[in-house]
């Protein structure tokens, strides 16, 4: 699949020119739309990502790191869980899996969103601060 982002990040990447604060770029301004809520049956299962994936934790874990994943909040709802397909993977590969998605403390605050999957520069250092106490917290047990 096409991202629609890749020739960003390529300039980005290729250019001498600083993007922000270690590859931060902040966003300001709000959301202005109604949540939705996402009636999808079926998250698309894609065999090659998976393989990539699969790859990039398994190797994470063979060199000994404790892998931790993270989906971000997004301005929306989902009515069922996207991730049922992962799921077990993670679990057999005790990866911590973290998923915002839902999490009221965003869907509940539309001025955290620049758009529907962005958050601005609000509600990205409120999410800074909530993973980065939820790390400690998992890395103090």
């Amino acid at each position: 699949r096409f991202n629609s982002k890749l020739l960003y990040i390529l300039t980005q990447n290729l250019s001498s020119q600083s993007i922000g604060d270690k590859g931060y770029v902040p966003l300001y301004g709000n959301w202005q739309k109604e949540i939705e809520v996402d009636t999808m049956d079926v998250a698309l299962y894609d065999s090659l990502k998976f393989s990539c994936f699969d790859k990039f934790v398994s190797g994470a874990i063979e060199k000994g790191c404790r892998v931790v994943i993270v989906s971000p909040p997004v301005f929306r709802k989902y009515s069922k869980d996207q991730y049922w397909q992962i799921e077990p993977y993670l679990r057999d590969k005790n990866v911590v899996f973290w998923d915002f998605r839902n999490d009221t403390t965003f869907t509940n605050h539309i001025g955290y969103f620049y758009d529907y999957v962005h958050l601005n520069h609000s509600g990205a250092e409120v999410f800074t601060n909530l993973v980065t106490d939820s790390l400690r917290l998992l890395l103090d047990n």
